[in-house]
């Protein structure tokens, strides 16, 4: 039997074809190390992820709705439609990541109300619940919805927000994955509901605002 190294078309056969695998084996590491020093400097940059894309965005969850109910607001006030992005509304510093603002419209038929918070460090957003007096890492810009009684009802960002929470889930890229995350609120917040008189002034009265939802956060 011949040998097949005397086989000149067999051995180049086989050269071309570790040629190319050693080609591309080449060309995924040199992907794979670009990644790595891109997301060192910018995550998002040419879609390389700085975290496990299988942690990323808001899991199983779908749509889901953030509620209100106060003492007097009758049917829960629902917020959903909810979309964050790279604003910098809220900087501490020059030095910090771009801040993420996030934004829903309250779902109740007729009503116009909306809530807008933002993250002021987003590298630092973890799955553990974040106090709303915390405003190094949660600042509240505006929270109104309106009742059944056509009152409105909007955050007293000056009272005592330690008891309200908000939970983030993943939120990958600081907050600019594709995937968008997770938002959940839970505990209480102070509120100034806000009704109509007539032939007089609106008449103001202080409420205790009960928290509750899981919603998708869509990035933009």
């Amino acid at each position: 039997m011949p040998s097949p190294f005397n086989s000149p078309s067999r051995f180049r056969s086989r050269t071309r074809s570790v040629s190319r695998i050693d080609i591309v084996a080449s060309s995924q590491r040199l992907g794979r190390v670009l990644c790595a020093i891109l997301a060192l400097m910018a995550p998002a940059t040419l879609g390389c992820s700085s975290d496990d894309d299988a942690s990323c965005g808001p899991g199983d969850l779908e749509g889901g709705a953030l509620s209100l109910v106060t003492a007097t607001s009758g049917p829960a006030l629902t917020f959903a439609e909810l979309h964050a992005g790279a604003n910098n509304d809220c900087p501490l510093s020059e030095a910090a990541p771009t801040s993420i603002s996030i934004q829903g419209q309250q779902t109740n038929a007729g009503a116009t109300g909306f809530l807008t918070l933002c993250l002021p460090l987003p590298a630092d957003v973890t799955p553990t619940p974040i106090s709303f007096d915390d405003t190094d890492h949660i600042v509240i810009f505006d929270f109104r919805g309106q009742d059944a009684d056509g009152c409105t009802l909007r955050v007293d960002r000056q009272g005592d927000l330690s008891s309200g929470l908000v939970s983030i889930e993943g939120f990958c890229d600081n907050g600019t994955h594709p995937s968008g995350f997770a938002i959940s609120l839970s505990g209480t917040l102070p509120f100034v509901r806000t009704c109509p008189s007539e032939g007089g002034p609106d008449t103001e009265t202080d409420e205790l605002g009960t928290l509750a939802g899981d919603a998708v956060v869509v990035a933009d």
